[in-house]
């Protein structure tokens, strides 16, 4: 069973409830009953969705991300854009490496590549980035706390703790006149997260960091919205930090890797793109960004994707070669030139199972198996199986065979591997009618 990364995902910004819709984020009353039932099969059995809705469920952080921060609480600005997407590259590749069980240099290289490319972003646009740098160095968000203080000219946690009681109700009428109820929170309460916040034994949840941000500055200025990055950032390091139990060695790396990669970006002209690209791509794979991408344009979104990624893996296993054994693999090429019947095929069919999470390249390997059960379903003509084979396969590839326009045609695929009774033939078959008409050629 998958990994509930919804919920892991959100309880890194401090949101303790599955997100299946933008203002889930605020607890809004809703009938929640099919989101959650899509979910469920996303996890406990994603074949029963179908392949759109299953890429629905795979990029739903993603999306929800993107459209919370931008439509309803940042505004459209270009530096926005610029943060949100740099921070969803981070949760796409995040996906991707875990899949593949990458080494942990390159999830370290990952962050710190991304976080310190939005924080020198910040610098090269005039935004005060010094509370960032103070709670990294205290690894706290103390400082935060502290220009609070300031700026309410609050002296003691009681005091400051009326105040943000205050502008949470504040934020409460605001929030209401959109039909967003948030939940009262007293003074005495605030005083007792302050004192568990100062001692670094809980962390503040979306709703407070808002509550902070809002105490820190007024409006919705460019300053503000990046101090306000600075803070997300740093509660989701002191998360990952405490929630995934991170060694001194992982973080000493973290930090050692973070100063030269912000030292990096600072000596390039970050007003130039193609430099920045250049050096991110060593370390992320930089999905195209969300906002640009539409139907018109996917087939040129899907080419720029490979290319990416293409650069990403040559540039960290230049000279590694995967050799991929498939199980039972002769067995297979035996049993299918000898099929004779419906019933042979159904019975090698039945014999191929998928290889479990802890083999090395499963995924490759199921792939692999499912474009064997794709070709034998062909063989059989029966629509229904042919059909139910082809969606595996499909998302075996991340379903770009249906996004390049690959035609599900039982009849295209059976006049390819008329009178072929030779496995190894069949693949190279249907592999040159996927390069053909795929997207990636």
């Amino acid at each position: 069973m998958k990994v509930d990364f919804n919920l892991l995902f959100w309880k890194v910004f401090g949101v303790n409830q599955r997100v299946h819709e933008p203002l889930d984020i605020f607890k809004v009353e809703r009938d929640k009953q099919a989101d959650e039932k899509d979910y469920s099969n996303f996890i406990k059995s994603d074949h029963l969705l179908s392949n759109k809705n299953y890429v629905q469920q795979l990029g739903r952080e993603t999306e929800i991300f993107y459209i919370f921060f931008i439509n309803y609480l940042l505004g459209n600005s270009q530096l926005t854009q610029f943060y949100i997407h740099q921070l969803n590259n981070i949760t796409y590749n995040y996906k991707i490496f875990n899949e593949i069980n990458i080494e942990k240099e390159k999830y370290i290289n990952m962050f710190a590549f991304q976080i310190a490319l939005i924080i020198e972003k910040m610098y090269f646009n005039n935004i005060d980035i010094s509370l960032f740098n103070e709670s990294l160095e205290e690894n706290s968000i103390n400082p935060f706390l502290c220009r609070c203080k300031l700026k309410t000219k609050s002296k003691t946690k009681k005091a400051l703790s009326c105040v943000f009681s205050y502008m949470n109700e504040q934020m409460s009428e605001h929030y209401l006149k959109n039909k967003i109820k948030l939940e009262e929170i007293s003074p005495s309460t605030f005083e007792k997260d302050l004192s568990q916040w100062e001692k670094g034994k809980s962390l503040p949840s979306f709703i407070k960091l808002l509550v902070i941000i809002n105490t820190i500055e007024k409006g919705n200025s460019p300053e503000k919205i990046g101090i306000f990055m600075q803070l997300l950032l740093i509660r989701a390091l002191l998360h990952i930090k405490k929630e995934f139990k991170l060694d001194d060695c992982i973080k000493n790396k973290f930090y050692t890797q973070l100063k030269n990669f912000r030292s990096t970006i600072k000596k390039s002209n970050l007003t130039i793109n193609e430099d920045i690209i250049n050096q991110q791509e060593k370390y992320v794979i930089n999905f195209p960004s969300s906002e640009n991408i539409d139907q018109d344009s996917i087939n040129d979104t899907l080419k720029l994707l490979h290319f990416r990624m293409n650069i990403f893996f040559e540039s960290n296993y230049p000279n590694e070669k995967v050799n991929i054994i498939l199980p039972n693999r002769e067995m297979i090429i035996e049993k299918f030139s000898k099929c004779k019947t419906n019933n042979d095929y159904l019975a090698l069919l039945n014999s191929i199972n998928n290889v479990s999470s802890d083999i090395l390249y499963n995924q490759n390997i199921n792939g692999a198996n499912n474009l064997v059960r794709f070709i034998i379903a062909v063989k059989i003509e029966d629509k229904i199986l042919f059909n139910q084979k082809y969606k595996c396969l499909d998302r075996s590839f991340g379903t770009l065979l249906s996004l390049g326009g690959l035609k599900k045609k039982l009849i295209t695929f059976s006049e390819i591997l008329k009178d072929k009774n030779d496995l190894i033939e069949c693949i190279n078959l249907i592999s040159e009618h996927i390069k053909k008409l795929s997207t990636l050629e």
